[in-house]
């Protein structure tokens, strides 16, 4: 132990005299001149070294950082998508709601509309044949067929109730279901459709019909009397040498429709 503390004590004495011997060697160095000398050349031999290492540092961390804010940027442009699509999604919502309101301030502020008992549906084309919705309310007794009206215009019948809805055969469809109708002169005929327009058919051929001429219902079982239909737009020889039949022309459409009205 001895051996061990006299060992320590003179590497202690070394050390100091080694830094002695530095702080002279400074300090004659500098009494020459020398340190700056020495300090120049050091940072003419180093100085590019270290520029070069900045840029290489530089080169290294620029990509990862240009990574990072893209990365930051493609989360912000995610996200204005989606904020986006949900304005969008509202907005659309509002000018729906703002076209129907506007279709029912016009039945509403419409003075020459019957008071008679109608229900107001939106129509659906989502499924394979048009159809409309119908009360939810199971103590209101809506009866079926019934008239379906756009702007006061008949443009089908409501038949077939599933659940809340009830599916529409449009005039211009083919049907074995005729329409008793007549013109504003008084001559009588069926409406029926062939897949593509609406005729009026059975027309006796001594009778006079007028192109331009207001077609309107007689009335049945489910359609009442003096509904709008159309105005005749052609006339056309029928299947048959003693009849003729006209097309009659509609300015609505049930699939441009924002609410309709059933009767």
């Amino acid at each position: 132990m001895f051996f061990s503390l006299s060992y320590s004590k003179k590497f202690q004495r070394q050390r100091y005299l080694k830094l002695v011997a530095l702080l002279l060697i400074i300090f004659f160095l500098e009494w020459l001149g020398l340190v700056q000398l020495v300090k120049n050349s050091l940072n003419f031999v180093f100085e590019p070294v270290l520029k070069f290492n900045v840029q290489i540092a530089h080169q290294v961390v620029q990509p990862v950082v240009q990574l990072r804010d893209f990365r930051h940027a493609a989360y912000k442009i995610q996200s204005l998508e989606q904020q986006l699509a949900a304005a969008e999604v509202e907005v659309a919502q509002l000018r729906q709601l703002q076209q129907e309101n506007q279709a029912l301030r016009d039945l509403i502020e419409n003075t020459d509309r019957q008071l008679v008992d109608t229900y107001i549906s939106r129509p659906i084309l989502s499924l394979a044949q048009p159809a409309v919705s119908l009360p939810v309310d199971e103590n209101k007794d809506f009866h079926l067929p019934a008239a379906v009206l756009v702007d006061q215009t008949l443009v089908g019948v409501a038949t077939n109730r599933q659940e809340n809805l009830a599916l529409v055969k449009l005039l211009w469809q083919k049907s074995n279901t005729a329409i008793l109708a007549k013109t504003e002169s008084g001559v009588e005929g069926l409406i029926k459709g062939d897949g593509r327009k609406i005729l009026l058919t059975e027309i006796p051929m001594e009778a006079e019909l007028t192109i331009g001429e207001q077609v309107v219902s007689i009335g049945q079982q489910g359609v009442a009397g003096n509904l709008y239909i159309g105005k005749i737009r052609a006339i056309e020889s029928g299947q048959e040498q003693a009849v003729k039949q006209a097309v009659v022309e509609q300015q609505v459409s049930f699939y441009d429709a924002v609410v309709v009205e059933l009767r």
